[in-house]
């Protein structure tokens, strides 16, 4: 834009778009026999009755069940026509607020009306537009979304497709999104000063401001004018489409809005008071550069070195010499030869246009002469861009949507530097102005001009980063402690001479790290949670010619294909760690890693304990790290803590383990064994009086002191017997019973009891063969004679 006026390109863009709808329609019309053809086959899968409201393509989607949500348009031409009578009668030449209320409301009869004709499980209503005849709905089935096709108020459905903002393809062409998203590079902390025609700072793009500063977010810091005032935040818009536009390159950059026009132009008084004002207010704002998208539309054909013709050169000298660099715009007159004033200036930044994407063949028409980009790319400069040999940069400017326009323009390729250099200024705080200045001009991808073969670089925001810090192995970052993450990132990185080829597999964008472990131990490394494919070795040795590999690894099987390694540590030796990507890729690293230390247990031996004791287990770990206990015969031991119990009698192993940590691993189990002893019992056995042969069988007990149940058996079986503790006598003579107790898993055997007794035979009396009498029925005989005898007596 220039200091007479700001008319921006749009007019031409709205131009060459018509001629572009001309165009169509000619080709159209020529290819309608083929059309025609075409939609005659794409046809057979739509129903005619609905050939003209649904796209054969996505007709077939709905039938294949890919797509179920659409928007649908409604119409009814009696609406409008009402409308129109309406505004007739009321004399209106726009809607009013009633004649709008009044819109929506037969909109909303219209959806009602066609919609509630349906079965209610047919559609569902995800979202309706109040003042406008549509709606997005979700169809069950094909068969649904036939169904209401076929009423008269459908005129049409649509699938749901994304649209794009122009800005998304500018960014990516200078590498802004890596620089801000993995590099944290936004240029947080600067500020530029953006001279032109005010800034909306109520836009969302500089944090919906109440005031400039307010709220906290606010990009806007500082907005005034140098010019009248015009009481207006931006009387034109165009001052808020550069100030989008730096801020897009840099968001967290501050913006300091001077308003320099008054009206359509502005004067180099107020240009000037407002570079005046950057360099007083510098320091308290940190402003790194000013952007100027402004120009007389003079075409100078070598630099404006002159401070007697040139007024804006000593000010832009002085902003310089404080630390700001002034990016100028070169100007949309089409120059191949020359370039506006101030662009001109040589200690100016100077910036051409190129296109960010292939947009199609347009024309630009405007104030300044019209031209013609018959074809468009990426990298190809403008037709409407001014060049010359003294140009400092190019950089992308057509198309540029930005704060809700679409505009192109040189104006639009300055804000882009400007924001690289609030971006710089974070990244190389300590940088001089000149020295912000060469990086972007010596990392700048060269461009051609076609129209005069001159050879200018285009920012490269990413390029421009420069190699990261460790790059080269002799500048490897140092990682300490045992554990721990690093981060950073391989974009711009390099391979050395001599370098080998990591994990055997191709690279080319190696960053290094080195350490040394205090300890020996695993040490482990990752690079899981990087952004692309890693491949990760660590080596010994003093430099890349002469390293030995320790281990390597190109994909150990986690997600993003990153990489995993582990190899014995010892302590005091440097370890070299490389991180390269696969095939060149670069991103964000994400380093991880452990060193797990060994460690052993002292447990001391255990001697034997009796049955049915407790005691507490001791052991200690090298690591310091809490011991655990088990038990590897439950049967005859169990632990509980470090408590361990005997249950039954036999050997008790108990096994003492420490599962390790991050710092240290698993130490190797130690196990300890003890006899658990048996208890000891007696047996009580009474005395067993003379038996007489004959006697009934009779019992006899014998108790155990554990509780045990005893055994009776007779050593003597041929004399008497013993079963279930009871005796049953055979024969006259001595009958020996043994009581035993066999133990168990507490008790031992106890000691065997015996017991011996006489078995007396019968009295001798003559056999005449009767059956004897019973000793019991010769007792009661005696009783009864004896009772006699006294009774004669008396």
């Amino acid at each position: 834009m220039d200091a007479r006026t700001f008319l921006d390109k749009r007019t031409g863009l709205a131009a060459g778009l018509f001629r572009f709808v001309f165009l169509l329609a000619l080709a159209s019309i020529t290819l309608m026999p083929y059309r025609q053809a075409q939609a005659g086959v794409e046809a057979l899968a739509v129903p005619a009755a609905v050939a003209d409201k649904i796209a054969p393509e996505t007709w077939r989607k709905v039938q294949a069940g890919e797509v179920r949500e659409l928007l649908v348009l409604f119409g009814d031409a009696a609406i409008d026509t009402e409308l129109e009578r309406h505004l007739s009668q009321r004399a209106l030449r726009a809607e009013d607020a009633a004649a709008t209320a009044l819109r929506a409301e037969r909109y909303r009869a219209l959806k009602a009306r066609a919609l509630s004709a349906l079965p209610a499980l047919d559609t569902e209503l995800r979202r309706d537009y109040r003042h406008i005849p549509m709606a997005f709905l979700r169809f069950r089935d094909a068969g649904a979304l036939l169904r209401l096709l076929a009423r008269g108020e459908v005129t049409a459905v649509f699938e749901d497709t994304k649209l794009y903002p122009h800005l998304v393809e500018t960014l990516p062409l200078i590498g802004q999104p890596l620089v801000n998203q993995i590099m944290g590079r936004t240029g947080s902390g600067a500020t530029v000063a953006v001279l032109d025609t005010g800034v909306d700072y109520t836009r969302s793009e500089f944090g919906s401001c109440t005031a400039p500063g307010v709220p906290a977010g606010c990009r806007v810091v500082v907005a005034l004018d140098t010019a009248p005032e015009d009481n207006a935040r931006d009387a034109h818009g165009h001052g808020t489409w550069v100030a989008g536009t730096a801020t897009a390159v840099a968001p967290g950059a501050g913006i300091v809005a001077i308003d320099v026009f008054d009206s359509n132009s502005a004067s180099s008084v107020d240009v000037i008071g407002g570079i005046d004002w950057a360099i007083a207010n510098r320091a308290l704002y940190n402003i790194v550069a000013i952007n100027m998208s402004l120009g007389n539309g003079v075409k100078y054909t070598a630099a404006c070195s002159s401070n007697f013709s040139n007024p804006y050169r000593q000010p832009i000298i002085d902003a310089r010499n404080a630390g700001m660099l002034s990016v100028v715009s070169s100007g949309n007159d089409g120059f191949s030869d020359g370039i506006a004033n101030p662009a001109c200036t040589p200690e100016a930044v100077s910036v051409g246009a190129v296109y960010d994407a292939n947009v199609g063949g347009l024309t630009w028409t405007g104030p300044e002469p019209d031209c013609t980009d018959s074809v468009t790319a990426a990298d190809k400069v403008t037709c409407f861009s001014n060049s010359a040999s003294f140009l400092t940069l190019l950089a992308p400017g057509a198309l540029t949507t930005v704060t809700g326009a679409t505009v192109a323009g040189t104006s639009l390729s300055a804000p882009v530097v400007t924001g690289a250099v609030a971006v710089l200024a974070q990244a190389f705080p300590g940088d001089t102005a000149a020295g912000r200045l060469s990086r972007l001009t010596a990392s700048g991808k060269p461009v051609t001009d076609a129209r005069n073969g001159i050879v200018k670089p285009r920012v490269d925001l990413l390029a421009a980063q420069g190699a990261p810090l460790n790059d080269a192995f002799a500048q490897a970052v140092v990682l300490d402690g045992t554990s721990g993450i690093a981060a950073g990132w391989n974009l711009n990185a390099t391979l050395e001479a001599g370098e080998p080829a990591h994990a055997a597999t191709s690279g080319g964008k190696s960053v290094w790290w080195q350490w040394t472990p205090a300890a020996s131990g695993t040490a482990s490394f990752d690079t899981h949670g990087s952004g692309f494919d890693t491949v990760l070795a660590v080596y010994t040795g003093s430099g890349v010619a002469v390293l030995a590999e320790a281990a390597s690894n190109d994909n150990d099987g986690s997600a993003g294909s990153a990489s995993g390694l582990s190899f014995a540590a010892t302590a005091g030796t440097t370890y070299r760690i490389a991180v390269d990507g696969k095939s060149a890729a670069s991103g964000a690293v994400q380093l991880a890693w452990t060193l797990q230390q060994a460690q052993s247990i002292a447990f001391n031996p255990i001697g034997d304990m009796p049955v049915n004791s407790a005691f507490s287990l001791s052991a200690t770990a090298s690591s310091g790290l809490a011991v655990t206990f088990s038990s590897q015969t439950q049967t005859v031991c169990t632990v509980a803590g470090d408590v361990v119990s005997s249950i039954a009698g036999g050997i008790c192993t108990i096994a003492a383990n420490q599962a390790g940590n991050a710092g240290y691993a698993a130490a190797p189990t130690v196990t300890r064994s003890f006899n658990v002893t048996l208890l000891a019992q007696t047996i009580s056995f009474a005395a067993v009086a003379g038996q007489t042969l004959g006697a009934a069988p009779f019992g006899v007990t014998g108790t155990a002191s554990s509780g045990l149940p005893v055994g009776i058996a007779s050593l003597t079986p041929a004399v008497c017997g013993a079963s279930s503790n009871t005796v049953t006598l055979l024969t006259a003579g001595l009958c020996t019973l043994e009581a035993t107790q066999p133990g168990d898993s507490q008790y031992s055997a106890a000691p065997s009891a015996m017991q011996t007794f006489s078995v007396a035979a019968i009295s001798e009396g003559g056999n005449d063969g009767d059956v004897p009498m019973p000793p019991w029925a010769l007792l009661l005989l005696g009783a009864g004679l004896l009772a006699a005898m006294r009774r004669r007596l008396a």
